[in-house]
């Protein structure tokens, strides 16, 4: 996996035949027996001595891989208006939305499997009760076994949210370890001002993010707008503040493209948009 490493072993490899054959050429020279005799047992000597410089050469650099591997960490950024599907090295599967990033140690070395959540992600973690799955966000901790949930935490944003599809989860304030919540299944929690909000799932059409669908209910023109600057990768500007009255409910496939979805809400509302030359 390294070239280096490669470049390291290749050259005391080479050592090794050379002192090898170089003692083999010094015995069939000379013309003392005993010369031969002590040469070619310097020789054997000298091999046991390169094997064990470079058994322990390669011990060493394995165990400053197997120290590099737990300190590494793996960041997964996805660009505006795509979605990426991941499988962590334990068998959880991860969505990740729009503008999201993602960090975490692929081995998962420690008590603890910890990733750092910058976005919007679905979770099916795989169970594990000997070590606990923990997403890390700016506002929010949230702990699991093995669940099912979905996370809308944007750092730049106020807003944060879990919902429990499957399993159980602890959701506590970074701010303030000693503020948590116990969520149950088919729960959501909203967390604002150091307070969590709680209450029933309204909507699993909500969470189709990752089947590439935007769906929504009773949100406004404004709210939808930024739903589909995220999901399209594109920047709206609102001239007609009137708009702003408008609540819409429905769903679009992101595939058929910003227009078509337009096209659609202006049967709701009188609006025209145009695309900018500098796009």
């Amino acid at each position: 996996e390294s070239e280096q490493h490669k470049l390291d072993f290749m050259n005391s490899w080479q050592m090794y035949h050379a002192m090898g054959l170089l003692g083999e050429e010094r015995a069939v020279s000379d013309i003392s027996i005993g010369k031969r005799y002590r040469i070619a047992t310097w020789t054997k000597y000298a091999a046991v001595i390169v094997l064990i410089f470079v058994t322990g050469y390669f011990s060493s650099l394995l165990w400053q891989s197997r120290q590099q591997q737990d300190e590494l960490v793996q960041e997964i950024s996805v660009p505006r208006g795509q979605r990426v599907n991941i499988t962590l090295s334990d068998g959880t599967l991860v969505w990740l939305n729009s503008l999201t990033k993602i960090s975490y140690n692929p081995s998962f070395s420690g008590d603890k499997r910890m990733v750092h959540l910058d976005g919007e992600a679905y979770f099916e973690v795989e169970h594990d009760n000997d070590k606990p799955f923990i997403v890390h966000t700016s506002k929010c901790d949230i702990e699991v076994l093995g669940t099912k949930f979905n996370v809308d935490a944007y750092a730049d944003s106020e807003d944060f949210s879990t919902a429990l599809i499957e399993g159980a989860v602890k959701v506590t304030d970074r701010n303030d370890p000693s503020n948590a919540l116990l969520l149950s299944p088919d729960h959501e929690v909203h967390f604002a001002n150091g307070t969590f909000f709680s209450s029933q799932i309204g909507d699993y059409d909500l969470f189709r993010w990752r089947e590439g669908l935007i769906c929504f209910r009773n949100v406004s023109f404004d709210q939808l707008m930024l739903r589909f600057e995220k999901s399209y990768g594109i920047r709206i500007i609102i001239e007609n503040k009137k708009l702003s009255d408008h609540v819409f409910s429905g769903k679009f496939r992101i595939a058929d493209g910003i227009d078509n979805a337009l096209r659609v809400l202006q049967k709701d509302a009188d609006y025209t948009f145009r695309r900018s030359e500098d796009d």
